[in-house]
């Protein structure tokens, strides 16, 4: 079977004000990424392929969709950022219909292995996409796309080669894009760049700084109120 790769390109530039960018490299899912073919249709004359987009398992609690993708974080990525567990957590309204989808990019989106690149074309108003990230430096949550809008960091989802397709004969995500119906599904590995301002400590690692703050605070407290006594000459 043919990997194929259904990278999504959200480049947004940092400011020259960003402080150094980590990357973070994230294994094979242990959950499927599931694509459902919409079939070709034309966006300012071109002709594209599209799907639905389904990013994980999902479940449904008090009208809102959660979809949870999960894996392992492998080596080569930033220092504090080479080990760990990856979760990609995608919520919206169950109402929403469509939810998320995206497009093949370039003319002909055929089953072409260098074909199959995608961008997000519809983000429902209320998407939100956040990659929480467990490492042994601790827990941060990377804010990816809030009420249907990017956030800015990038990242990028690969099918790893053992996905699987029902209505088409070669299974690949550009054939699926062309046929209405057909889907791709399978587990994904991929990759995030993100500004290390933008990965916010969770709230255990919060407790944890403001903790080690605080003793700071009073142990310097302490020293000043024991320091010794100067003399002043009258």
């Amino acid at each position: 079977m043919t990997k194929g790769r259904i990278v999504a390109f959200l480049g947004v530039a940092f400011t020259a004000l960003t402080l150094r960018a980590d990357t973070v490299n994230l294994g094979a899912s242990t959950q499927n990424w599931v694509q459902t073919g919409l079939g070709q249709f034309l966006i300012g004359g071109i002709e594209v392929g599209g799907w639905d987009i389904q990013q994980g398992p999902c479940n449904t609690s008090a009208g809102t969709v959660t979809c949870d993708l999960s894996g392992s974080i492998f080596g080569g990525g930033s220092p504090g950022f080479t080990s760990g567990t990856y979760s990609l957590i995608t919520t919206f309204a169950a109402t929403d219909v469509p939810s998320i989808q995206g497009i093949s990019v370039g003319p002909d989106p055929g089953p072409d292995p260098g074909d199959n690149t995608f961008t997000y074309y519809y983000l429902a108003p209320d998407v939100s996409m956040v990659l929480d990230l467990d490492t042994p430096g601790g827990d941060y949550a990377v804010p990816l796309v809030t009420a249907g809008a990017f956030d800015g960091p990038d990242f990028s989802f690969g099918y790893t080669g053992t996905e699987g397709c029902t209505g088409v004969v070669t299974c690949e995500p550009g054939a699926v894009a062309l046929a209405p119906g057909a889907t791709i599904s399978g587990p994904v590995d991929g990759s995030a760049e993100f500004s290390n301002a933008a990965a916010v400590p969770e709230p255990s690692s919060l407790v944890l700084l403001s903790t080690l703050v605080l003793a700071v605070a009073l142990i310097a407290r302490k020293s000043w109120a024991h320091r010794p006594a100067t003399r002043t000459s009258g």
